[in-house]
């Protein structure tokens, strides 16, 4: 813990803030379109097999 209260310490402790908050951000969205992406391409296999199984 630092007990030194700077304004270069404050403004660092903000950065490092808006960092976690972005990487948190960031990691979330990846997740979603990661998941998206899955499904999409599962989907994509079932029709592609399912209309090759037709014929």
């Amino acid at each position: 813990m630092f007990t030194i209260e700077s304004k270069s310490g404050v403004r660092q402790s903000r950065v490092i803030q808006r960092l976690l908050a972005a990487g948190i951000i960031f990691g979330y969205a990846i997740n979603q379109i990661s998941v998206i992406y899955f499904f999409l391409l599962c989907d994509y296999r079932r029709s592609f097999w399912g209309g090759y199984d037709e014929e």
